[in-house]
């Protein structure tokens, strides 16, 4: 929504000063929007995004449309992870996904969170076993901001992104110093703390960034059950970050490490296998880039990057079910009890997932057009075993893989007059998983009607090749029964084609101060992947085939408006609808007993969304923010039950209020406020140790009080 608000801010127009922004944007490789307040109004600088191109543009006249999010924006309204502040874009769903481990999905466009590809500084890198808890393990305060992409307008980001592209833009140091923050939260009485440091030494030609992050929360039972349904949860990052700016050449460097423990389900202080239900998850992640920038000459620069990342996991998912586990209780059974611990023993997990890209990108400028051309590559294991509580190997195969993409693609960018820009790209990928290669061309086009309208258009193909992907190795559970995911023997591609089509407005006379948007997608998938109704193998496990289901259809239209109501105040509104539907009713559930729900339509995807915030930013005086959330009706599917039923919607409001301080050198902000003010969520949980992990939906923060402070010296 920051994007509309690019449309009409003042900017600066000293030629002088537009040079030096844009080249310090091109040696920091990320993107800023900075305010300086002089004699009450507000002289905002054009917003920079990387994100549709991954050239370094304007927002307002980029050729694809990039809506961006700031962090410190939705950091005011209490979002403390990347998956608390994309909620704060419009159509955007971050759904939680289970019950007893809160892993949660990210969904653009009715489509889930495998059709759209999240990115770190412009890389892939999340892999498939750091995608199924990852979008709650990068902490907001490392962010600066998010450019989301709508539609797969970009061949430069991958086939796979038919959703779209989500780029988490992180900080950049601006001057020496130190910053301390601390968090505290209360959601129904659980406490969650959580403290971080950022420590930036700058050099004239050499940064280095130094930041740590520890987050405590407890688990939390909003039923009464005594079973959770929010984990306890433990995380701890750390990492380092440097730069060399030359004259004609920058190299960035980082390495991070995150350890994350979390654990659902009841009796949390016994051995997981000792309780009726666990998913209890270890996860160990280390991750290291190296880039290089170079602008060789106003008409040619390049962009060669190395990354890689090694994620393991010690997991489980299981328990004993539905048996007394007190030997003083009256239904307590020890032959029951025996033959359910010989099964728990064995639920653990041990898994190894390495990921390796590169991605080389070269850009050449010539008076109205931009010709790009590189080249990626991405390859990715998967080394997953079932062990037994006493570390030895079950007679449950291990699940051993191995995934590679290599690509080419180029870009052609043509500005052929002061209204008309073609934004041209194809794309060609060698994927292990199919026999031959996969063309995918893609095309935008932008025309300048007027100077007060602006309107957008692209069309693009992709492909998602066979694998193993994040919900896979993530371990839903029928009661304490684990149910995994299968490939069908005969797995095809599944293909897509997308269209969109856009105009910004800014009326007259109020260009300045007030701008409308609207938006329409088309998407359109073939052979599109399916998952079966949850059938017993012949060996007595729980599994669900993938499978290639038919056609998919897909269309929304989101309409935004912001207004600022002075330099110090605004407000931003987006208002989507959408409709994801198989062309042909395929099967949610059967029970082989008669109970058969066959629908085109998608289990726990609204067709409406609506996101309106309110920011009142005063840095003399005390600020206040106010945001409200909005969540269609939605049919979601119950195991236990065997229904499909339609849930009511839910609206949400977020409140908090700040305050700046001057303590000698340092500077500090307090801040207090609420999230999810009426509590409006689910209440429907279900109960005890038969309990369907996948039947939640809606919001995934119950009413949560928080306050923080952060001093900055």
């Amino acid at each position: 929504m920051n994007y509309l608000y690019s449309y009409f801010s003042r900017s600066l127009q000293l030629e002088q000063l537009t040079t030096i922004t844009m080249a310090m944007l091109l040696l920091s490789g990320g993107a800023m929007a900075q305010d300086t307040y002089e004699t009450g109004h507000t002289v905002k600088m054009k917003s920079f995004v990387s994100t549709g191109t991954r050239t370094q543009q304007a927002a307002d006249t980029t050729p694809i449309r990039v809506e961006i999010m700031m962090a410190d924006e939705t950091a005011r309204l209490g979002a403390a992870t990347f998956a608390d502040t994309v909620e704060y874009i419009p159509g955007v769903q971050v759904e939680s996904n289970c019950q007893n481990c809160n892993t949660t999905e990210i969904r653009l466009l009715g489509l889930g969170g495998a059709y759209n590809q999240i990115a770190f500084d412009g890389l892939p890198m999340m892999s498939s076993l750091a995608g199924v808890y990852g979008v709650e393990q990068v902490p907001a305060a490392f962010i600066e901001r998010i450019e989301v992409v709508k539609g797969g307008g970009s061949s430069l980001y991958g086939a796979n992104a038919v959703a779209g592209v989500i780029n988490i833009i992180s900080t950049r140091p601006l001057q020496n110093g130190q910053i301390f923050d601390y968090r505290t939260e209360s959601t129904h009485g659980a406490p969650a703390h959580q403290v971080g440091f950022v420590s930036n030494t700058l050099f004239p030609r050499l940064t280095f960034s130094l930041y740590g992050q520890a987050f405590h929360g407890h688990e939390l039972d909003l039923n009464g059950d005594d079973y959770t349904e929010r984990t306890r949860r433990r995380m701890q990052v750390a990492g380092i970050r440097s730069q060399y700016t030359g004259k004609r050449i920058v190299v960035t460097g980082d390495v991070n490490f995150t350890h994350e423990y979390r654990r659902g389900g009841n009796f949390l202080d016994r051995p997981a296998h000792l309780a009726n239900i666990t998913e209890q998850l270890d996860t160990r992640r280390t991750s290291t880039t190296l880039s290089v920038e170079s602008k060789h000459s106003p008409q040619f620069d390049y962009r060669m990057v190395l990354a890689a990342a090694w994620t393991q996991r010690d997991s489980y998912y299981g328990g004993l079910g539905d048996v007394a586990t007190d030997p003083h209780a009256l239904n307590y059974d020890f032959s029951d009890y025996q033959q359910a611990l010989a099964d728990a023993e064995n639920q653990y997990g041990a898994t190894s997932n390495p990921l390796f890209v590169f991605d080389v990108q070269f850009n050449h400028y010539r008076s109205d057009q931009t010709i790009s051309w590189g080249l990626q590559g991405e390859y990715e294991e998967i080394d997953d075993r079932n062990i037994s509580a006493t570390g030895g190997a079950t007679q449950v195969p291990p699940l051993i893989d191995s995934f590679s993409n290599l690509a080419v693609f180029g870009q052609h960018e043509w500005s052929f007059n002061e209204k008309w820009t073609l934004l041209s790209g194809i794309r060609l990928d060698k994927n292990n998983k199919l026999n031959q290669a996969i063309l995918s061309p893609r095309i935008s086009l932008s025309y300048k009607a007027i100077e007060t309208l602006t309107l957008r258009g692209s069309l693009s193909t992709g492909f998602r090749a066979p694998r193993i992907f994040d919900e896979d190795l993530h371990i839903n559970t029928l009661g304490a029964d684990p149910v995994s995911i299968v490939n069908a023997p005969d797995l095809k591609k599944e293909s897509a084609l997308a269209a969109n089509l856009g105009a910004v407005w800014n009326p007259r006379p109020w260009a300045d101060v007030l701008a409308f948007e609207f938006n329409g997608y088309l998407t359109h998938l073939q052979d599109a992947f399916q998952l079966s109704p949850i059938i017993t193998a012949t060996n007595g496990d729980y599994i669900q085939n993938r499978y290639n289901s038919g056609t998919v259809r897909g269309g929304g239209v989101e309409l935004n408006a912001a207004y600022s109501f002075s330099a110090k105040f605004r407000a931003d509104l987006g208002l989507v609808w959408q409709r994801t539907r198989h062309a042909e009713p395929v099967e949610l559930f059967d029970d082989g007993a008669g109970n058969l729900i066959k629908t085109t339509r998608f289990n726990k995807t609204p067709d409406q969304f609506a996101v309106l915030q309110l920011q009142y930013e005063n840095p003399e005086q005390w600020d206040w923010a106010v945001g409200v959330r909005h969540i269609g009706s939605m049919k979601v599917l119950n195991h236990t039950r065997g229904s499909f039923a339609k849930k009511a919607p839910f609206t949400l409001w977020d409140l908090s209020i700040g305050k700046h301080f001057t303590l000698g050198k340092a500077e500090a902000e307090l801040r207090m406020g609420v999230r999810n003010v009426t509590d409006d969520r689910q209440k429907d949980y279900e109960s005890g140790p038969l309990r369907d992990s996948t039947y939640v939906y809606g919001p995934r923060q119950p009413r949560s009080y928080f306050s923080s402070i952060r001093v900055t010296f």
